[in-house]
């Protein structure tokens, strides 16, 4: 769980089944007592992995450290380049070099995630980031994104995140943990975010 301002976020597992479990990433921003607005995304926790780590594994919040809110906005600003832009540079800026993935798809190290890129970029494919909303508590950010790809790119076209990263006292995600939802349609977009 992490918490800011009138923003609550859970990483939720849900055990569908004896050999299915599905990831979900939930949003709630508060008014008084209750809940005013909702956000989501889920997704089945796939096997076999590209990693050793689990979904749901790892350390949980500590919220004695201010690492995350410190380093927020340079760390976004850091993604947009990446991300938008294929500096790949950047990613080594903003994650360390053992950067651990969480997520089945993902592969660990920076290169790992940078392989990815290269081949979007490879193709000709743009990329976009638009990030929709973030918080940040003791040493972990989430940040509720909408990836597109122009054209677009048979692994992601049009995605929902929630991406979890735990942040390092010099400002790099060390582990990342994520929740991806193909998003249907362009009319869904205004559902959705």
């Amino acid at each position: 769980m992490i918490a800011q301002g009138d923003l609550v976020f859970l990483h939720v597992e849900e055990k569908l089944g004896a050999a299915e479990t599905a990831a979900r990433g939930e949003l709630f921003r508060l008014a008084g007592d209750k809940i005013a607005e909702h956000w989501c995304a889920q997704v089945l926790d796939k096997k076999p992995r590209n990693n050793p780590h689990g979904t749901f594994d790892g350390p949980d919040v500590d919220p004695g450290k201010d690492y995350a809110a410190k380093y927020l906005q340079r760390f976004d600003e850091l993604d947009r380049r990446g991300f938008g832009r294929f500096e790949f540079d950047a990613f080594n800026e903003s994650r360390t070099s053992r950067y651990i993935q969480h997520s089945p798809t993902g592969r660990d190290t920076v290169q790992g995630l940078v392989d990815v890129l290269v081949k979007v970029k490879a193709l000709g494919i743009r990329m976009t980031m638009d990030v929709k909303r973030n918080l940040a508590e003791g040493d972990f950010i989430v940040t509720h994104r909408l990836y597109r790809t122009h054209p677009p790119f048979p692994e992601f076209k049009m995605i929902n995140v929630f991406d979890l990263f735990r942040i390092t006292e010099d400002g790099r995600a060390d582990e990342h943990w994520d929740i991806m939802e193909e998003v249907a349609s362009e009319q869904d977009i205004a559902k959705t975010f």
